[in-house]
């Protein structure tokens, strides 16, 4: 699958990112399927939770809330009513550091999957369109498309999901949730000459702008504070998981002994009545044994895939920056010396 956004969509997209920022938006995409292949986005509308910047964390990322569905629904009736014909696409989000990969997406896509898996008409895959803000507000123009990867698909597919054993079977990682899919900005030329229009202009001193080496300082900053919460998190994560494993380390040693202790009673049986039938002996299989014990369910992974995720996303964009401050530092020592 491939897909193209027209110019104004592109602009559209930048202009949410740059007015919500440093906060996330998003919203839904509709377009038109060129040809089985390929989509072509021509409408974009931002969510009305883009405007909660107190909850952001939460709304600016989820899809499936109550207003947004409504709002996605009403508007493509709108579209409808003005015989415009688009269908929906998918969804566009404005990110910061590279975190745009969370829970509450990965199951809303799912969900939108699965009911057009269920539909007898063959449909595009649902794309996520990403946009970096804080690369845009040093005049780079950042478009990536994603869709859900065979891996995660097949992982929701299977029974109980996103247990350890399943992500083996389907050879689920964080680096594999989504999938990356050409995308093709038309007139990417005039978008990034627009980009510069929407970067806020420097206000600051003479002297305090030839002391600064760059303008990413705060979105590192930001990147920092969110690295460091995901961090957290994933510890957390972690320590539910180990829980799970000794309750789980507990109950089958439990089982062990109770298995062990039946045999070594089957044996006394057998000792003193060496043609005992089976009926006379304790049964020890599982199915005897789930009557007497209960193993703790095992959580899902799914949130841990997501946070290893976006702790990588984050240490890769913190290099990036870093690679480029230092490049600068040298640049200048080098003037300064020479």
């Amino acid at each position: 699958m491939s897909y193209e956004l027209n110019a104004s969509v592109a602009l559209k997209i930048a202009r949410s990112g740059a007015e919500h920022w440093p906060h996330p938006a998003s919203g839904p995409l509709f377009g038109f399927p060129e040809t089985p292949d390929s989509v072509k986005i021509s409408h974009v509308f931002s969510f009305p939770t883009n405007n909660n910047h107190h909850n952001q964390n939460e709304e600016g990322f989820s899809f499936r809330s109550n207003v947004n569905l409504d709002f996605q629904e009403r508007t493509l009736q709108e579209l409808n009513k003005a015989k415009i014909g688009a269908q929906f696409s998918g969804w566009y989000l404005c990110s910061q550091g590279g975190r745009f990969i969370t829970q509450s997406v990965l199951e809303t896509m799912l969900q939108f999957h699965n009911q057009r898996a269920k539909s007898l008409d063959r449909q595009p895959e649902l794309v996520l369109v990403v946009h970096e803000t804080s690369k845009a507000r040093q005049g780079l123009v950042s478009f990536k498309a994603y869709i859900l990867s065979p891996q995660l698909i097949q992982t929701s597919q299977l029974r109980e999901k996103f247990i350890t054993k399943n992500l083996r079977t389907a050879e689920l990682t964080f680096s594999n949730l989504l999938k990356e899919v050409p995308l093709t900005v038309r007139n990417l030329s005039l978008v990034g000459g627009a980009l510069d229009g929407l970067i806020p202009a420097d206000v600051s001193s003479e002297s305090e702008r030839i002391l600064a080496l760059g303008n990413s300082t705060q979105g590192d900053l930001n990147t920092i504070e969110q690295l460091l919460e995901t961090v957290d998190h994933f510890n957390h994560n972690q320590g539910n998981f180990h829980y799970y494993q000794r309750l789980l380390s507990r109950e089958q040693q439990r089982i062990s002994q109770w298995v062990s202790k039946r045999e070594q009673e089957n044996a006394a049986t057998l000792k003193r009545n060496p043609n005992a039938t089976e009926s006379e002996l304790l049964r020890t299989d599982s199915y005897e044994w789930c009557k007497h014990f209960k193993l703790p369910t095992e959580p899902s992974r799914l949130e841990n895939l997501v946070l290893s995720g976006q702790i990588d996303a984050f240490c890769e964009g913190l290099i990036n920056s870093a690679d480029i401050e230092i490049a600068k530092s040298v640049g200048v020592q080098n003037r300064l010396f020479n």
